[in-house]
């Protein structure tokens, strides 16, 4: 038997593929996943956020990371239905473990939640949460519109969650609410499908109830869901803010575009860019110059590799055009002229006429 099966989880150093495990044994990681918190060149980052004390009735939640990794198990084993594929064999995805919580300090709950994720979706990995009670999405929806400006709420649920909220309780009924009104939701691009309760206000949201999902079907909810979320224009949101430090902006560019793991820059870079901080420059863009064959700055390491450095040579001020301009590896900031000069391919022709300009 090849040693390769079994407890993929923590025996693999992969995250891709699978392996054959028993269905009734080994480690309980969400569809059998990598367990680590090295998410380098990672997909989809698999976490779980144990917590219920936000439940007003029904607690009980704070079990549900674990009791879902345990139901996936059944699920790990088969390619996918209906599709007949293993997503694994192309996309990178692990488990994480579970968001570190003290239950003690309900004070620091939502912080808690909001760093875990901020530090997740700051690799450029996307997020799947097993929760947890529902005020767990408010500080998970705080962070992604960190990352990508306001975003487009889609809530299966029977409950509205919109419910009148004071910006600081934690609360399972209000949170969406909250959500709306400091705008780290879009409500003009969000639809809440199975509601079965009331609410003096739909605060903007388009409501499938639960009647109109029985009557209309599960088709003609998704094209409703679409449709909203598609409406108007993008949400564009900046990779940085402006007041974010220049060195700051680097890395933000270098791990969440480029997909490196660290930027190589030594003391008279880092003092420049202080410098310039301090002259008032500080809230400039950065422009990055380096090879345009790689995210690298390896113009032989081709594509979009991933876990390498962003050596920084050297950073020039173009205050007029209001910029940082930063040179990365070996790379000329000349305009770039073909091997193959034009004036060779100029020529006149019998008819008199020049060719060869455009």
């Amino acid at each position: 038997m090849s040693d390769k099966t079994g407890d993929f989880a923590f025996r693999s150093d992969q995250a891709k593929g699978r392996w054959h495990e028993m269905t009734y044994g080994g480690a309980l990681s969400f569809l059998r996943r990598r367990y680590t918190r090295d998410l380098a060149g990672v997909d989809v980052t698999v976490s779980g956020v144990p917590y219920d004390a936000a439940v007003t009735y029904r607690s009980g939640a704070r079990l549900g990371p674990r009791a879902i990794r345990a139901a996936s198990v059944q699920l790990a084993e088969l390619d996918a239905f209906p599709f007949g594929f293993d997503p694994f064999d192309t996309l990178s995805v692990v488990d994480a473990g579970d968001c570190m919580l003290d239950p003690h300090h309900p004070e620091t709950i939502a912080d808690a939640i909001h760093d875990h994720a901020d530090a997740i979706l700051g690799t450029g990995s996307k997020m799947l949460t097993l929760g947890g009670d529902h005020f767990v999405a408010y500080p998970l929806i705080k962070a992604h519109a960190k990352h990508h400006g306001p975003i487009a709420l889609v809530q299966f649920d029977a409950h509205c969650d919109t419910w009148a909220d004071d910006g600081r309780q934690l609360d399972h009924g209000t949170m969406f609410a909250r959500a709306a009104a400091e705008g780290i939701i879009d409500v003009s691009k969000s639809t809440q499908i199975g509601l079965r309760t009331y609410n003096d206000s739909d605060h903007g949201f388009e409501i499938l109830t639960a009647p109109w999902v029985h009557r209309n079907g599960i088709d003609a909810a998704l094209e409703t869901i679409i449709e909203i979320a598609d409406a108007g224009q993008a949400n564009f949101a900046p990779i940085y803010p402006d007041e974010m430090g220049l060195f700051e902006k680097i890395e933000t560019i270098a791990k969440r575009i480029y997909r490196a793991d660290e930027v190589l820059a030594d003391k008279t870079i880092r003092d420049q860019l202080k410098t310039w901080e301090e002259q008032g420059y500080g809230n400039l863009p950065v422009c990055m110059a380096k090879t345009q064959y790689s995210f690298s700055t390896d113009p032989n390491l081709r594509g979009a590799p991933t876990g390498h450095s962003v050596p920084v040579r050297e950073v020039r001020l173009s205050a007029g055009a209001g910029f940082i301009v930063v040179v990365c590896g070996q790379i000329m900031t000349m305009p770039g002229l073909p091997r193959k000069p034009a004036a060779e391919s100029i020529r006149l022709n019998d008819a008199g006429e020049i060719e060869g300009l455009f």
